[in-house]
């Protein structure tokens, strides 16, 4: 599930641009949802968070549920929200900056994304998935039983995509702005806004925080003492920030689409024949730069295989080979063969299994 993840496409940002290749099974839909992220950050602030996050949605889910156990009058909103003193919640915001700072150096240095046994996303969509640990789960309950505590915990203090979107979503161009003349100070603008945020208390909602979520401007008694603007002096339909999330992602999917990055290359180093051909060869088993990388060692010990690519968010191998040396069956037959384990020296079968094949 990281392959769709605007986290893996910046987590793996860094070893793009240095070395040109995704990290594990991140691949063109993350990056491409990464920059339909950046977009939407800079037109409509966090709604991403608001509208689309799973993660967030459990969050509210559970801090709802705390406010009914504990009972509504114990939180500063209708989701039983505690706001710790100001200069604290202050400085615990900015816990997200240092976790994204460590996600992207470890993930570049490591080739990995070191952060998946730690990810809720990724727990709780990949269930038993790749490098989850026997303390991930017991890790995820945790946290997950503290946002009852605490609500949006994860949301506010932690996600490293929060803290990366932080500051574009502070100059977002979509705003909520509060007229005084009509509102009458009823406060259940406050209650409502699942951040903690204080709309009342301001002419315009300016803060990094705001998820654009409307149900302020919803819940408001008063018709026009709230108002979604843009660029500060447009009034807009609330029906804009859902759109935009909905436009930028059909985007990041067309996005992924067009650009192909590939997850480990191989070239051989004898001389290039004239009689070359191209082939893809989609293969299942190749689920990440891991496994692509093994898949492609079994085919480049055979002569007349000129260039191996691996696409491992797509589990595609695009080779080029000599065809007057070898064919589409020869290929498939090594690909499927049995794989050696060169630590145990065991053999593996039926690993790899080619699902399909272009030109």
């Amino acid at each position: 599930m990281e392959g769709f993840c605007p986290m893996g496409g910046l987590a793996t940002l860094p070893k793009v641009i240095s070395a040109g290749r995704a990290v594990c099974a991140v691949g063109e839909a993350a990056l491409a949802a990464l920059v339909a992220l950046v977009v939407l950050s800079l037109l409509a602030r966090k709604a991403f968070c608001g509208w689309f996050c799973p993660v967030g949605l459990v969050a509210e889910w559970l801090g709802r549920l705390g406010a009914r156990v504990r009972g509504k009058k114990c939180g500063v909103n209708d989701y039983g929200m505690l706001r710790p003193a100001q200069g604290v919640d202050w400085w615990l915001r900015w816990v997200r900056l240092v976790v994204l700072a460590l996600v992207v150096i470890f993930t570049w240095q490591a080739s990995e994304l070191v952060f998946r046994p730690f990810c809720p996303y990724y727990l709780m969509t990949g269930f038993v998935g790749h490098d989850i640990a026997s303390w991930s789960y017991p890790l995820l309950a945790l946290v997950l039983l503290a946002t009852t505590a605490l609500p949006l915990l994860w949301c506010r203090y932690l996600c490293p995509l929060g803290g990366a979107i932080w500051p574009l979503s502070g100059v977002g161009l979509l705003r909520l702005d509060r007229r005084p003349e009509v509102c009458n100070d009823c406060r259940l603008c406050d209650r409502t806004c699942p951040q903690g945020l204080r709309p009342s208390a301001v002419k315009q909602v300016t803060s990094g925080e705001c998820l654009l979520c409307l149900r302020c401007l919803n819940r408001c008694p008063r018709p026009g003492a709230l108002v979604l603007t843009a660029c500060r002096k447009w009034k807009v339909p609330g029906a804009v920030v859902p759109g935009l999330v909905v436009v930028l992602a059909l985007f990041a999917g067309l996005g992924s689409s067009w650009v192909w990055i590939a997850s480990y290359e191989w070239e051989s180093s004898a001389p290039q024949q004239a009689a070359t051909e191209q082939v893809q060869l989609r293969v299942q088993g190749v689920k990440c730069a891991h496994s692509g990388k093994k898949a492609a060692a079994q085919l480049e010990k055979i002569p007349g295989v000129q260039r191996i690519e691996v696409f491992a968010s797509r589990g595609i191998l695009r080779v080029s080979y000599d065809s007057t040396r070898l064919d589409e069956r020869a290929l498939r037959q090594a690909l499927e063969a049995p794989l050696l384990d060169q630590e145990s020296g065991s053999l593996h079968f039926g690993v790899f299994k080619v699902i399909d094949v272009t030109r």
